[in-house]
């Protein structure tokens, strides 16, 4: 499932966090991939389709050779970590060209692994931090920008959870309340 998100919304998960003058989250109409959920959560991972994209990412083949696609892919450093209510008041179900398309449920596999391992990478760093130690440059790195310090609340009711038994799941919902459903649902199951 494809989804955009109004500019309000985008717009105050970007004053939670800047570093160096720069919000994290990227701005503008941003194409997000919503199929990634966490079960026994109520959490769903919205992983940005762009250009440009720097370090965490799966490349996706662009849809022509315009310069303007370069380093194209499914940036999960600058994903949302969102809840059924977040999508419900702020989201709406957009389309992108069929090839991205079938190409992104083509290495849906990779692009969960992709995302747990970078999901845990940035909890383990927010662990070591809160614990005093001192980072590497590559994590501090990481962590400084990353998205995912937007949502700290978030991530701290993340890690109530017994991390080693969560399972990332990917999803191909084809409407808001089959992916509301499917939140609510492990939200419930907790």
């Amino acid at each position: 499932m494809i989804l955009t998100f109004s500019n309000d919304f985008i717009s105050d998960i970007n004053k939670r966090y800047n570093y160096k003058g720069y919000t994290q989250i990227l701005i503008g109409k941003r194409f997000y991939v919503t199929t990634i959920s966490i079960n026994k959560t109520p959490f769903v991972l919205c992983i940005p389709l762009h250009s440009n994209c720097q370090n965490h990412f799966l490349y996706i083949t662009p849809p022509d050779d315009d310069v303007k696609w370069k380093s194209h892919g499914l940036d999960y450093q600058k994903m949302l970590l969102l809840k059924a209510e977040d999508i419900e008041h702020n989201a709406k179900i957009s389309g992108i060209d069929n090839s991205i398309w079938q190409e992104i449920l083509s290495k849906e596999e990779a692009l969960t692994t992709l995302v747990k391992n970078y999901l845990m990478y940035i909890l383990s760093i927010r662990s070591k931090r809160s614990k005093g130690l001192i980072l590497k440059r590559q994590e501090n790195n990481d962590l400084n920008y990353s998205s995912l310090n937007c949502f700290s609340d978030y991530l701290d009711e993340l890690e109530s959870y017994e991390l080693q038994e969560l399972e990332f799941i990917f999803n191909n919902f084809s409407t808001l309340d089959e992916l509301l459903f499917s939140l609510n649902e492990d939200d419930t199951r907790k």
